[in-house]
């Protein structure tokens, strides 16, 4: 009996150890920019079973976020994890981190100073941009800037630390002009304007 059960046990290695050579084996390659980031495999080998499972797992480096994967096989990451059906390439693209700065100023046409001033307003994290609304401060005054940021100077200095919105109005004056009658002279007397108002 225990011959018989030997045998079966020695078959049954031998079946098994068949069907695990004649399993296919793939390779898989990963392309990344390691000034932007890498990619960790798990398991992390040479060649992979058909059927195996890979876990990837894109690291940004300081400066830069993961973006996509793109490559021959990149629409097959699922998860962050691919199924070894043949042999694959795929390639892990990072990107720059940047943050986006939008102004609106009212009314159109009001002369903006912006320095520096990038290609699609655009800026690396931290950098400082100076903003300078231009008026006429005789005729107008500025009714200071609401959003990301708040402040009632028409010239402020910002930190880019985030995707930034700001708004600011530009107001003609007002003046308030005195009218009167001198009686004894029988004329119009007109006072000089000392106060305005905002419209």
């Amino acid at each position: 009996m225990k011959k018989i059960l030997l045998i079966v046990l020695s078959v049954l290695i031998l079946i098994t150890g068949c069907n695990e050579k004649t399993k296919e084996e793939y390779s898989l390659t990963i392309s990344e920019d390691n000034v932007m980031g890498n990619v960790t495999k798990i398991p992390d080998k040479g060649v992979y079973l058909s059927g195996e499972y890979v876990t990837l797992t894109p690291k940004a480096n300081d400066g830069y976020v993961f973006d996509k994967w793109s490559g021959t096989n990149g629409a097959e990451v699922i998860n962050s994890a691919i199924k070894m059906t043949g042999n694959k390439s795929i390639k892990a693209e990072f990107k720059k981190i940047q943050y986006r700065l939008d102004i609106n100023i009212r009314p159109e046409g009001t002369d903006l100073k912006i320095e520096p001033v990038h290609d699609n307003m655009l800026y690396d994290p931290n950098e400082e941009v100076s903003i300078t609304v231009v008026f006429d401060s005789g005729k107008a005054e500025f009714s200071g800037w609401t959003g990301t940021y708040t402040s009632t100077a028409s010239s402020i200095k910002i930190k880019m630390t985030q995707d930034t919105n700001l708004s600011g109005t530009v107001i003609s004056k007002r003046f308030n002009l005195n009218i009167g009658v001198d009686s004894a002279k029988g004329s119009v007397v007109v006072e000089k304007p000392d106060k305005t108002t905002s419209t």
